[in-house]
């Protein structure tokens, strides 16, 4: 599932154990965040989280989504 507003700015996909969370924001802007490894979404997902569950998304990554929405 991607969302866009001018472009791409998140993505998430199934992965073993949760979802992987792809996101246009700098991979310094939390702990959480890997690089993207042959994830095959848009080059501007620069930074990927992994998430087990629903319990995952806190106001963090909250943040980390608005600030990826705010870029597009």
């Amino acid at each position: 599932t991607a969302w866009s507003r001018g472009f791409q700015f998140a993505a998430l996909r199934p992965a073993r154990g949760g979802v992987r969370l792809g996101l246009a924001v700098p991979l310094d802007a939390d702990l959480r965040l890997v690089p993207p490894a042959r994830e095959g979404w848009s080059e501007r997902l620069t930074a990927v989280c992994v998430l087990a569950g629903p319990e995952a998304v806190d106001n963090d990554l909250a943040a980390l989504l608005r600030l990826a929405w705010s870029r597009s």
